[in-house]
């Protein structure tokens, strides 16, 4: 697969081989973990300063479960965030 410079490949649990099962439960959680990046994003771009995980959770429309259950500290959320 190629893809046009300056874009991202799409993540692989997207684009299920021949024959494989689409598991909803993983696209779901990916699509939460996006969301919970952007939010993050967002925040720094509106404070310039790390955000909280209530604040992000809140923004994302998740829980803090939510948000700890795909990064495990907020140092990793925000590397995510900066990629």
């Amino acid at each position: 697969m190629t893809t046009e410079p300056g874009t991202a490949p799409p993540p692989a649990a997207a684009e299920p081989e021949k024959g494989e099962r689409v598991d909803g439960r993983r696209l779901r959680s990916e699509r939460t973990k996006q969301l919970i990046v952007e939010a993050c994003m967002s925040l720094v771009r509106e404070n310039s300063q790390m955000p909280t995980a209530i604040q992000i959770a809140e923004r994302a429309g998740y829980s803090v479960r939510s948000v700890f259950e795909r990064f495990p500290d907020l140092v990793a959320l925000r590397v995510a965030a900066t990629d």
